[in-house]
């Protein structure tokens, strides 16, 4: 539904999802600030960013993006070792960011 993966932000069946998850609101305007905060999360916070549209818009667990971030560190070269603390931490960040920035 996206035109690219990380591009999320402008998607409406996305931005929908956010802003019923962050304010509770259905409606135009909260949908569009919610836009605007993850499209400033993606460019201030791009780790945070991944964790939480991958928690909140793909559903995937902790585990499975534990994986993903190491698998990710992995093929750019890093030996990185994210744990599933790691993610609950950037996954917390990430909220902490979206609440800020809303």
């Amino acid at each position: 539904h996206t035109r690219y993966w990380r591009d999320w932000s402008s998607d409406v069946c996305s931005s929908d999802l956010i802003a019923d998850w962050a304010s509770g609101s259905t409606d135009h305007e909260g949908e569009h600030r919610a836009a605007r905060v993850m499209r400033k999360l993606r460019r201030v916070a791009p780790r945070e960013y991944d964790v939480l549209y991958r928690m909140l818009v793909s559903g995937e667990s902790f585990e499975e993006i534990t994986a993903w971030l190491n698998d990710r560190a992995s093929q750019h070269g890093f030996s990185t070792s994210y744990t599933v603390s790691d993610t609950t931490a950037l996954f917390v960040a990430g909220i902490g960011f979206a609440q800020a920035f809303f």
